[in-house]
């Protein structure tokens, strides 16, 4: 899985620049959210970008977001 991850990851973005990816993961105890928006430089100039924002971070939060993908 990693390394098809790899491999296509930048694949799938260079056919569609207006893609952005995303994706859930544990890290040691704790759980992560890891994407490709740019959702900090337009946290507080854009309502999508400040609504998508909060809902991740509630997602996150949630006791049933469990990923299964483990980053070292």
């Amino acid at each position: 899985m990693k390394k098809f991850l790899r491999a296509s990851l930048p694949a799938l973005y260079l056919c569609n620049k207006n893609a952005a990816l995303m994706v859930g993961a544990r890290s040691g105890p704790g759980r992560v959210v890891i994407t490709t928006f740019r959702l900090a430089d337009a946290y507080g100039k854009d309502e999508y970008a400040r609504r998508l924002l909060d809902e991740m971070i509630r997602i996150v939060a949630a006791d049933g977001f469990e990923p299964k993908l483990t980053i070292e």
